[in-house]
């Protein structure tokens, strides 16, 4: 991640993620994680990064086609991310 803490210590956290999702289904090859608000994100990289940075972070890595990214149409409503 060319030294990006931000950026590596988000895609750790799409690993662990996926890891609970196969654990849970094992036939799934790539498994959606779910609904993630960006508070969450903040909560789980204890603080290290502020809200604009984890979502520039986000974009950059689903632009690099590491994760996938799901919208919904209500506003509001947390992104699902692959």
């Amino acid at each position: 991640m060319e030294r990006d803490a931000c950026a590596a210590a988000l895609l750790n956290l799409f690993e662990y993620w996926a890891n609970a999702a196969l654990a849970a289904d094992p036939t799934e090859e790539r498994p959606w994680v779910g609904a993630r608000p960006i508070r969450e994100f903040e909560q789980m990289l204890l603080g290290i990064s502020t809200d604009k940075q984890i979502r520039q972070r986000l974009a950059m890595l689903e632009a690099r086609g590491f994760i996938q990214v799901q919208t919904s149409a209500l506003r509001g409503v947390a992104k699902s991310y692959r």
